[in-house]
């Protein structure tokens, strides 16, 4: 069941911007409202934050996915110094992820996760559009360079943790490197999946 009965019939046909302005009308009734402005525009420049360290600090050019909704909040936590309750973290993160916005899904099964409540999610170009066409590095231009400023430091501090991961991540998944991909993301809190 979709969460925009009201929209059904025309949400497929919009663009991903498009969606995700439709999602935010009040008539909906989804309070994505948090203390420093619209969680879903947030947590999208989070991912953008994270995108743009391991391209700029590491050595590949590949979009990661971040393993779980748990990487993020942690990123949220420790930059922005606020709490999310974890249902306005979910709600804002399936609304960008129902706009077309990210990439979120269940982790693929070949890193034998355990637990199959685990999501991998990432940016897509749509929600890096949507970062370009409404200027959210310049309209929550604080809140993005303390995002990009600390995982810039989580990742220097962690660099061959997360160098390790990513070359295991661009190698063939087997279960050994599935199993090497778990150990290193045990000592990281912001963990990356491919």
């Amino acid at each position: 069941m979709s969460v925009l009965p009201r929209y059904e019939k025309h949400f497929e046909e919009l663009n991903p911007i498009d969606r995700y302005k439709v999602l935010q009308d009040p008539n909906l009734r989804v309070d994505l409202e948090s203390t420093m402005g619209d969680s879903g525009e947030v947590i999208l420049l989070g991912l953008y934050a994270i995108d743009q360290v391991l391209k700029e600090r590491g050595e590949f050019t590949y979009h990661f996915y971040i393993m779980d909704d748990a990487s993020v909040y942690y990123l949220l936590k420790k930059s922005l110094n606020c709490t999310f309750e974890c249902d306005q973290l979910r709600r804002a993160l399936i609304l960008i992820d129902e706009a077309k916005l990210i990439y979120r899904f269940t982790a693929a099964k070949k890193f034998k996760i355990e637990d199959d409540r685990i999501q991998q999610l990432r940016l897509n170009s749509w929600g890096r559009e949507y970062i370009k066409t409404f200027d959210l590095t310049n309209t929550y231009k604080n809140s993005y360079l303390s995002m990009y400023s600390y995982f810039l430091s989580y990742f220097e501090e962690h660099r061959q943790t997360y160098t390790d991961s990513m070359k295991c991540l661009l190698s063939e998944i087997t279960e050994h490197t599935a199993m090497q991909i778990q150990t290193l993301n045990r000592l990281i809190e912001i963990k990356l999946l491919s």
